[in-house]
């Protein structure tokens, strides 16, 4: 159904695509030779997954729809079937190999995963070896019992988080499999085929079985470690916050008799994320510009609440949405000489500082504002901005200065 084929993370003109054989290409597909024997189990099996090693681009594997799995050191002249050494660890026959994962951080390091529901199998499996296929440990013991897997993927941020797509939903591990939990809310239940991780965005995309693509903001997540899962509270560093500029009509390109295939956009401003260990007293959210004044303060709603709402103080992990709007939006004003340092009532693009108050110990993190980088050029950069608040802070000491003189 799908045959599996890569391009070299160390030379981009280096194609490798499966069947019964894996094949390589010096010349981006082009003059296919074969570099293997036989690799299915069955002469009706084929290859469902390849996978080479970031660390070492002499480190194959390979694995079939009909069960066996493989591996090559030395770039295809020496293939070896690590099948038994799967089944020792808790593989139950010889079921269809659904994805490989070759670690960022170890080069013997891979996760396999097996799609068993063709043998009327549903449990999930994926294992790791850290030897290359020698040993493996089974790492989804903690996933639900009833749900195949169809992928795992490591982040390539945080070595020690893990993706797994399940036939029910994605879970995510920030130990390395060592425990599991359902990400995320507002995806229908629905089997999850792959992931894919941007490198200009900290957000997670997923690919279902007949609900389309979703995407998430994994910024949190991609902090986590044993130490903030301990510690009391955690504010996560914020990405950077964009000030993304709507264009005219934006949002209806077509008649309202036309049918529209649109995805949803996210919320716009930024988000910022906070995890209670432990139930709180008291919990202040502030975000304060750079001549310290508080441009934005959490406040709890009080109407249309969810049925599954939790206040800010309740143990968990809280995110917050910041429009990026100031404490005087809509207000008139702004900088001289026909230029405006901002629009629609937002913040200036620049550096602040997000302050988390939690029973009056502070936790602090800085956020970066940017502009849009297709905004009119009415508007300041983010260079021009900050220099612009620097200005502002010099000039509003040398007024405190003159009123302390008088």
């Amino acid at each position: 159904w799908n045959t599996p084929f890569i391009l070299s993370s160390h030379n981009s003109h280096i194609f490798y695509s499966g069947a019964q054989f894996v094949f390589k290409s010096v010349k981006k597909g082009d003059e296919l030779k074969q570099i293997s024997p036989e690799l299915a189990r069955t002469k009706a099996g084929s290859l469902t997954a390849l996978a080479e090693s970031p660390k070492n681009p002499d480190v194959l594997w390979a694995g079939s729809d009909d069960g066996f799995l493989w591996i090559t050191k030395d770039g295809g002249n020496k293939w070896e079937n690590v099948t038994a050494n799967i089944q020792k660890s808790g593989l139950t026959g010889y079921r269809q190999t659904a994805t490989i994962e070759t670690s960022r951080e170890k080069e013997g390091r891979c996760y396999v995963t097996f799609d068993a529901h063709r043998s009327d199998d549903d449990k999930p499996y994926i294992f790791v070896t850290e030897d290359f296929g020698a040993t493996w440990k089974n790492v989804a013991a903690s996933l639900p019992q009833f749900g195949s897997t169809r992928v795992c993927r490591e982040d390539i941020v945080n070595t020690n988080v893990l993706y797994a797509g399940t036939e029910f939903g994605p879970y995510v591990s920030v130990n390395r499999g060592e425990s599991w939990t359902k990400l995320g809310s507002g995806l229908p239940t629905v089997a999850c085929h792959e992931f894919a991780q941007p490198t200009t965005a900290n957000e997670l995309v997923v690919a279902t079985h007949g609900r389309s693509v979703w995407v998430l903001d994994i910024n949190a997540i991609r902090q986590m470690n044993a130490s903030n899962l301990k510690d009391a509270a955690t504010l996560f560093t914020p990405a950077p916050a964009v000030r993304w500029k709507l264009g005219a009509n934006g949002e209806s390109p077509y008649s309202s008799s036309d049918r529209k295939f649109a995805g949803t956009n996210p919320t716009r401003g930024t988000t910022l994320d906070l995890l209670l260990t432990k139930k709180a007293e008291k919990v202040e959210l502030k975000v304060i510009d750079a001549n310290g004044k508080v441009v934005y303060e959490y406040r709890a709603p009080t109407q249309n609440l969810p049925a599954n709402y939790k206040p800010i103080t309740s143990a968990g992990l809280h995110r917050i949405t910041w429009s990026l709007a100031g404490p005087s939006a809509g207000a008139g004003g702004g900088g001289g000489g026909g230029r405006r340092p901002v629009g629609g009532g937002q913040v200036a693009p620049g550096a602040y500082k997000v302050l988390l108050t939690v029973d009056g110990k502070e936790f602090p993190q800085p956020l970066l504002v940017e502009l849009d980088p297709n905004a009119s050029k009415d508007i300041l950069s983010t260079e021009d901005a900050v220099q612009t608040l620097e200005s502002e802070r010099k000039a509003n000491k040398k007024t405190e200065q003159r009123d302390d003189n008088y």
